[in-house]
């Protein structure tokens, strides 16, 4: 027997060591910090604020606030698998943010200051794009310049 198969689950309905299902990996010795400190925030709110905090509106809003950091998560999922790097991220959300809320200021409707922020976000982003690839610029450099 060579060690690709003793390597091997004995059988299909056996798992490899540490192949667990979507939550095995959150035993990991290094995610129970996390996690516990999740749980801990939880419960200092639920037992100071309980009207405030245990409220499906507040859960609601929690998660509408870390849908755009998870958005700029995947965009930069995609950088880093394609072995780059783009410090701008950041910096360019927050100036996509201070357009649209300047047009919201103007009372032009969410429309335009939605649209406003896709493009301003997509030119900033298309300029980094053509400095690295057609100006053959470091993308480290490229959007720390950024």
């Amino acid at each position: 027997m060579t060690k690709v198969d003793q390597a091997a689950p004995a059988g299909p309905g056996v798992k490899a060591p540490g192949a667990g299902g979507r939550l095995g990996r959150l035993g990991e010795v290094r995610h129970v910090g996390l996690v516990a400190a999740l749980v801990l925030l939880a419960i200092v709110g639920v037992v100071t604020r309980p009207e405030n905090f245990a409220t499906s509106s507040n859960l609601v809003s929690i998660l509408a606030l870390a849908s755009t950091i998870g958005v700029i998560t995947v965009g930069m999922t995609f950088v880093i698998i394609g072995g780059g790097i783009d410090l701008s991220v950041g910096a360019l959300m927050a100036l996509a943010s201070v357009w649209a809320t300047t047009l919201a200021t103007q009372a032009y409707g969410p429309v335009v200051m939605i649209v406003c922020a896709v493009l301003v976000g997509t030119g900033a982003g298309l300029l980094n794009g053509i400095l690295v690839s057609y100006g053959r610029m470091v993308p480290f450099i490229a959007t720390l310049a950024m």
